[in-house]
């Protein structure tokens, strides 16, 4: 009689949220497959990610688990089929032009790293002699007063501008 021992084999997933925030490899596994995403019961894997421009790394996840807080992140022993989320935060500033500006919903900060979808309120304050023209987000116009709020969405820098007064004075005989 012939027997063959089968051995099972399991799938490792990774991926980045939200999706632009970076790049996930698998760096190395104690089975030496790197290449096909199956891998030995077992196993380990190392992860690792690189995050994109305007993205902080906040951590990895496995289903609603929080598994690993930096870049690299080594699977405990591969029992079953699991995917990998490299979570980030976009980075946001606000700064002024003749004035201050502060995210006024977040303890008055200049700049931060937020969750994609939190709403931040931003305030604008003009310094003396100088009045509120508008906001730009990465140089563009927006819409919206000395206090706006703005949903988080892609890195962004946002500017208060403001214009000095002009006063005008004619004499008359």
């Amino acid at each position: 009689a012939e027997y063959v021992a089968n051995f099972a084999q399991y799938t490792i997933e990774a991926s980045v949220n939200p999706t632009a925030g970076g790049s996930v490899d698998v760096v190395s596994t104690t089975d030496g497959n790197q290449s096909t995403g199956s891998y030995a019961h077992g196993a380990t894997a190392t992860l690792s990610t690189t995050a994109a421009e305007g993205y902080t790394f906040v951590n990895w996840t496995k289903g609603e688990e929080i598994v690993g807080t930096n870049t690299t992140y080594r699977t405990q022993s591969i029992e079953g089929d699991s995917t990998y989320v490299a979570n980030y935060n976009i980075n946001i500033s606000v700064t002024a032009v003749n004035g201050n500006a502060v995210i006024s919903s977040h303890n008055n900060v200049s700049s931060g790293n937020y969750a994609e979808g939190t709403p931040l309120t931003l305030t604008a304050t003009a310094s003396e002699g100088y009045g509120f023209v508008n906001w730009t987000k990465n140089g563009a116009v927006i819409e919206g007063d000395e206090e706006i709020t703005v949903t988080v969405d892609v890195p962004a820098e946002y500017v208060a501008n403001f214009a000095q007064y002009t006063i005008e004075a004619s004499v008359n005989p």
